[in-house]
């Protein structure tokens, strides 16, 4: 009786501990939205820290999206692909084309490993980026939106030091909060 009300009261604290970490896991993604003309950083870290980092940009300039990416990681983890989801949702028939640099693919998701997102940018499996290397998507919208918000993003990385991979949720770099002012064309 005492060992099966022990392992009872581990099992709730157990429970309880899990609900925790999976609260503090899904809150840190932060919506931001980018008006025309401005950009916005995220940062995105494994479990590694930054044995395992990346960071993306976006920018909105007229009916264009612009995502670049970088495997900041300090270990020989690559960076296999980018996805995100946009409020109001960019659907299939709102994106014109799309295209990507490295060999990536750039498309309306989901797919490549990466859930179910709106847009996402990946390496087919094989162009990974390894550590300092970066890529560009452009994604052209079939009209201009005033704004566009960022409401969750993850990247793919993949062999981690334990040769897993992960997808960290993007959290907006602290020296970008606002994102950067507005572009003014003449």
């Amino acid at each position: 009786m005492f060992c099966h009300t022990n392992l009872t009261k581990a099992a709730r604290i157990l429970t309880v501990f899990v609900f925790l970490i999976g609260c503090t896991v899904f809150t840190n993604a932060q919506s931001v939205c980018l008006q025309q003309g401005q950009s916005k950083t995220f940062n995105y870290t494994s479990s590694f820290g930054s044995a395992g980092s990346a960071k993306a940009t976006f920018n909105l300039t007229s009916n264009v999206l612009t995502v670049g990416y970088q495997n900041t990681s300090t270990s020989n983890t690559f960076l296999s692909g980018v996805g995100f989801n946009a409020v109001a949702h960019i659907l299939p028939e709102n994106l014109a084309s799309a295209t990507a640099t490295n060999g990536w693919s750039a498309v309306a998701g989901p797919g490549g490993g990466l859930g179910n997102y709106d847009l996402i940018s990946y390496g087919n499996g094989k162009n990974r980026l390894s550590p300092g290397k970066f890529g560009t998507a452009v994604f052209i919208l079939t009209t201009a939106r005033p704004e566009i918000c960022i409401n969750s993003n993850v990247v793919h990385l993949t062999s981690l030091p334990n040769g897993n991979s992960e997808k960290p949720v993007g959290v907006p770099d602290p020296n970008n909060p606002g994102g950067d002012a507005p572009v003014i064309i003449d």
